[in-house]
């Protein structure tokens, strides 16, 4: 069991022991409980003496911890794009780039790649400069998104030695120039996501 999943139980145990409704017995005065679960004491014993103990404590509020500060660290921005055609651009974009839904909004969808944000504004003119890269770990990854957007993808995947990627360009719906690429050479780790770029056979 991981640090992180042991302080979930804890917390969890933690949690079930204090939504507890218990009161004491009028005949033997022993503690018995209001809920469904009064045959069974003892269990309610065993998670009080278990979510009690310093050591689960502690657990406990290092993963809960852990879980804030890299729930936080993977949600540090959002770029937006105004778009004229927002129905067509949000399909594209989850159905053939893979992108998920994060948060939707009045006229407004923010899409997530990984730790990329995206936000999709529906506005009379879009916002066609720059360029938006999505970036893998593997060369098979960029040539499955390839095959998946042959139609509008400008040239096939290759090998760029200046920036030592191996990649494609291709364009959206509203004629934004978008890039699927794998890094050729071992990138930084992403700070809260554990997750580095090396490069593969």
């Amino acid at each position: 069991m991981t640090l992180f999943a042991a302080g979930i139980d804890a917390i969890g145990a933690y949690i079930r022991f204090r939504r507890q409704r218990r009161f004491r017995s009028p005949t033997s005065g022993s503690q018995v409980s209001a809920g469904p679960h009064k045959r069974r004491p003892a269990r309610w014993a065993g998670q009080r003496a278990f979510a009690e103990r310093p050591d689960v404590q502690q657990l406990a509020a290092v993963s809960a911890t852990a879980a804030v500060a890299r729930y936080t660290s993977l949600m540090a921005g959002i770029v937006f794009l105004r778009t004229a055609k927002f129905d067509k651009v949000r399909a594209f974009y989850t159905e053939e780039v893979g992108m998920t839904v994060w948060l939707e909004q009045h006229g407004i969808a923010i899409l997530r790649h990984g730790n990329l944000l995206i936000g999709f504004h529906r506005q009379p003119e879009a916002d066609l400069d720059g360029l938006i890269t999505f970036f893998y770990e593997t060369r098979d990854e960029v040539d499955q998104a390839y095959v998946r957007l042959r139609d509008v993808a400008l040239a096939e995947p290759r090998e760029n030695p200046k920036y030592k990627i191996y990649h494609f360009f291709g364009v959206d719906p509203e004629g934004r120039k978008i890039e699927f690429q794998q890094f050729l050479h071992p990138v930084p780790e992403i700070p809260g996501t554990g997750a580095a770029t090396t490069s593969s056979a």
